[in-house]
């Protein structure tokens, strides 16, 4: 979000929050689903941050500018494990690439409605993706 915060995301359902020159934690977030975090990723204005799990749910918290994620995550789930999340540079689109090879894209001031766009089988390089292949993405 900033060149002070480091978001540090463990196998054990949480993601700590650490100030980058003291080290001092600035907030720990504890989620209750049991699976693994995959990938963290803080929208460019810092109004969000995304959590990819490994059962394919995609936790995003409303940060605010304070990080006081006061609000409960809103849960965006996917049938496989979540590969990558980007957002767009001016906060407005998230996209999720999961292992099935799927590419989806949300509105983030309506995240509960769903994805409004998805790319099934991408191809790359002219030739159709394997789950690897997505294994990161950009906006």
């Amino acid at each position: 979000m900033t060149d002070n915060v480091l978001a540090l995301a463990s196998i054990e359902s949480y993601v700590d929050l650490r100030n980058v020159k003291t080290g001092q934690r600035i907030n720990l977030l504890r989620f209750e689903n049991p699976a693994v975090c995959q990938k963290i990723r803080f929208s460019p204005d810092g109004q969000h941050l995304a959590v990819g799990l490994s059962d394919g749910d995609v936790l995003v918290f409303p940060a605010g500018l304070q990080l006081g994620f006061h609000e409960p995550p809103i849960c965006v789930s996917h049938s496989s494990r979540v590969n990558s999340v980007a957002f767009s540079p001016d906060s407005l689109l998230m996209t999720v690439a999961t292992q099935d090879s799927i590419l989806r894209a949300y509105r983030l001031s309506n995240l509960s409605d769903g994805y409004f766009e998805q790319f099934i089988e991408p191809s790359v390089y002219g030739r159709k993706s394997k789950p690897a292949d997505i294994a990161d993405h950009a906006l």
